[in-house]
Parts: structure tokens; sequence; C-alpha cells
């Protein structure tokens, strides 16, 4: 009996050892547990020390420039033109260097509430009394089974934001707390109880002062959620000591964190390291993400796409190409569509019209060093009223109803970029990209896929969802047998899904 329960015993564990390791070796888990507290230090040093995106205009808080409040025009806190309208800042716990404070007091039209859990100063130089209000109050996690914390003495900002009859707080700063009180937990409930949703700009600090698993992995998986949940980018970071910024293990490290709420999606964030910003990491997180955004229920129509091109030794080829568009997208096209070729080589469409319904312009152009793009040819403008020289690929996107477009060059990741960030993607309810995912050498490939992701991610936010992502092996390409780890990758508007 003792043998059987014994072998009973070995099995459970042999399977739950089983399903561990398959959980971590074969599906992408950004949450999962490092193997050191070495590591665990790393990975969120990557997470806290790489900004997610840039503020061009932002006003320092100090000589030690700490925090950086962003005031740019499309991420920043919004510039208030009216007395009557004044910015709202809230300020927790302030140790001794009122900086912060005096600076939007003096430079923004600001309200400011100020929550010291210790001792108020008596004098604020700089400080306008009339628009600063303090509070001697410890901000404590709104945890409902902390009853203790309910007390007079203790509030949550919870409590605090609905006695106060504040919407929205423009500018939320988190310094210290009383001694029981960790950062993280805070930061935790305000994510869970969605208040963080009222705030523009947050600026909090990170102190770590041990080297401990459980404290370094509580602040990753606060700060995890923080990006994916609550939406908030990083644009900002300083430390105590530069040595913090290092890739390494340091015991006593303080950092200064400022972040804007959820940009719009023209402005291009750089997503977090996957797990450790390792390339292996890196190469899962893109694959799971190409294999998790298919979609079986949206139907596609077929549609057979032969180009004639030169190649450089001005040998004609025809390539056929086989195209899957959305039926809805397709049925909506019967009223005015456009269907555009963006390609680097000069070629023309044996058919002229491969899609019923939409008329087909193709582009043949390069991308500059300085990021800029120049028209070699273009073709299909005829059918516009306007001269073709004056037609910007701007003006052809925004020109019809449907717009479909098909994007084949060895630039893609950069033109894709280029595109987002002029906002066309909005105008487009159709995009398709041949193009490497993976590249196959180079420096820095792990930074390459990190970009790349990105930019799948920018996509989303114009509400393009990645439905079909095929892989095209060397058979798959009659011209290039060297192309290898191509892919074709398919976006639709969300509205036709």
């Amino acid at each position: 009996m003792r043998k059987r329960s014994l072998l009973s015993g070995l099995c459970f564990l042999s399977l739950l050892y089983a399903g561990v390791q398959f959980y971590i070796q074969d599906d992408y888990s950004p949450l999962q547990l490092l193997s050191s507290v070495e590591n665990e230090a790393s990975r969120l040093l990557r997470f806290i020390s790489q900004p997610h995106i840039h503020c061009n205009d932002s006003l320092a808080t100090g000589n030690s420039s700490r925090w950086l409040i962003c005031l740019d025009a499309e991420i920043g806190i919004p510039s208030m033109k009216s007395d009557d309208q004044k910015l709202i800042v809230y300020s927790v716990g302030p140790e001794k260097d009122y900086s912060f404070e005096q600076i939007a007091s003096m430079n923004l039209s600001t309200k400011l509430f100020i929550f010291c859990h210790d001792k108020c100063p008596e004098d604020l130089m700089h400080v306008n009394p009339s628009t600063a209000t303090f509070y001697k109050t410890a901000i404590v996690p709104n945890d409902p089974a902390d009853f203790a914390r309910n007390s007079f003495d203790s509030q949550t900002l919870n409590t605090v934001i609905k006695t106060l009859h504040h919407k929205s707080i423009h500018l939320l700063k988190l310094d210290t707390f009383v001694e029981d009180v960790k950062s993280f937990e805070v930061l935790r409930f305000l994510i869970d109880d969605s208040l963080l949703q009222s705030v523009q700009e947050l600026h909090f600090v990170v102190r770590l002062d041990k080297l401990d698993e459980d404290f370094i992995y509580s602040w990753y998986r606060v700060l995890y959620a923080l990006f994916t949940t609550a939406g908030f980018r990083l644009f900002h970071t300083s430390a105590s000591d530069s040595l913090c910024l290092q890739d390494t293990v340091m015991e006593s490290c303080t950092y200064y964190l400022s972040w804007v709420k959820k940009p719009p999606p023209q402005v291009f964030v750089m997503y977090p390291p996957a797990i450790d910003g390792s390339l292996e990491n890196e190469e899962d997180r893109l694959l799971n993400y190409l294999q998790n955004r298919k979609s079986k229920d949206i139907l596609f129509t077929r549609i057979p796409l032969k180009m004639v091109f030169l190649n450089q030794n001005r040998r004609v080829f025809e390539e056929a190409l086989s195209l899957d568009l959305s039926t809805n997208i397709m049925q909506k096209s019967a009223q005015s569509c456009h269907f555009i070729i963006l390609r680097g080589a000069p070629f023309s469409v044996s058919k002229k019209r491969p899609i019923e319904g939409c008329n087909t312009y193709s582009f043949v152009f390069n991308l500059q060093t300085d990021g800029s793009v120049r028209f070699h040819t273009a073709s299909g403008l005829s059918q516009i009223s306007r001269k073709s020289q004056d037609l910007s690929l701007n003006d052809i996107v925004r020109l019809s109803e449907t717009t479909i477009m098909f994007i084949d060059l060895h630039e893609s990741w950069e033109v894709l970029g280029l595109l987002s960030a002029m906002a066309l993607p909005k105008h487009l309810d159709q995009v398709i990209v041949r193009g490497h995912i993976f590249p196959t050498s180079g420096r820095s490939m792990h930074s390459v896929l990190r970009t790349r992701y990105s930019e799948l991610q920018r996509l989303q936010e114009f509400s393009l969802s990645m439905v079909k992502a095929d892989q095209m092996t060397v058979r798959d390409l009659k011209f290039s047998a060297a192309e290898r780890n191509m892919y074709i990758l398919n976006f639709v508007k969300n509205s036709a899904l």
C-alpha cells in the first residue's frame, strides 16, 4: 500500500514537473519567476532604465532632475489657458526636498494638494499658499482586508479623491509612505481599483534597499501591470547614483520614474524588453504574438495578383501572388475602393483591376538614409483628376471610402513606422505586408525584434488587428532562393471582423 502511494506521488510530481517545464519552455509567459535574485534584479533594471516613449517638451524639477514633467502637446499634461482652469496636482509624502512642488507651482497653473505623513513644513519658498493645500495624513493601500488602516490618521487615495470631489488628477507624485506601507502595494491597488484612469501623468519612487526575490518580483509585476493594464508609458528615469543604471545588482538604489498616460497611436512606443531582453525571449514573444493573433472566424476572398518587373540584369520576370482579402471589405469596396501597392523595384500589374471595383495604384520608391521617402515611379494616378506630381501617398489614402494597401519592400518595417507616424493607418481598411520578421544577421538582433513587436502593437492601436501570419518557404519564392524567413502579415480593421 505504501509502495502504491509512493508510486502515485512520484507520478503526480512527474506530471506536475512536466507541466511546469512545458509552461516555461513552450509558452511565452512574461510574468514567470526567474531562477535567481540576480536575474530578477536584472530584469527589473531593464524595465525601468529603458524609456518607452520620448517627450519632446519637458520641465525639469530641480538641479538633480529627478523627475521631468512632460508638457508635450501630444502626450503631456494639458496647458490650462484660463485662470478658472488649473492643473490638479497630488503630491504624496514629499520628503524634505520640495523642488518638484515649487517648480510646478511657479511654472504651471496648478492646485497643489500635498499629503504629509510626517510633519508638514511651516515655510515653503516659492509655493503660493493660495494654490497649495496641506493634509497631515498617511496614504495607505486600499486593501479591503486591512480594516486597521481605515482610521482617522490614515486614508486611501480612494477616500481622498471622493472627499475632494476630483474627477481627474493631471499629475500624481508618490514619494514616501509610512514605514509599514510599501509603494508597490499602493500602486497595485490604484491599478486594481482603476483609479489611475483619471491620472494623466504619474511620478513615483522605486527604492531597492534589499536583494530579495519576492520584493523585486513584486515591483516587476506591478510595473508590468502599470504598462499593460493601466496603459502608462515610461518617459524618464533617473537614479540616486549613476552606477544604479548599469546592468548590475546593487542593494541600495533609488529610482525616480516619470510616466504618461497612453499616447495617441501615431506616437511610437518602445515596448519593454521581453522578460530579460535576451534574443531567445524576444523571438518567443514575437512568435507567440504571431501564432495567437490568427482568427478562424473571419472570411477571406483569395485574390490572384500577377506582377511583371525587371531585375538588375534587365530580365523580365512575372511573379504570381495570392492575397487574402476580408470578405466584408470586398463587399464594402463596391462603392469606392483604392488598392495601393508599394514596392522597391519597377513593376507593373498585368491586370488593371485585380480587385473588382478597386482602382489600383502602384508606387516604386526607396527609403532614404534620413528617413524620407523618394518616389521613382507611380502608375494608376491618371484615374484621378489631380496632377500626379502633386499627389502624395497621404492624398491617395484619404481619397476613398475603402483603402487596401499591400507593402512588399525590403524596408517594410521602416515604411510601416512612417505610415504610423503620419497617422495614415486609421484611414486603411486592410494592410498586407510581405517582409522579414526575424533578421538573419547583424548586431543587436534582440533590439530589432523588440522594435518590430512594438510596431505591430502600434498598428493594433489604429484598430488594425492581425488576423493572419503566413510564413513563406523558400519554394514559395521563385526569384530569390536566398530569401528566407519571409512572412505575409494580414491586418484588418476591427469594424470588418
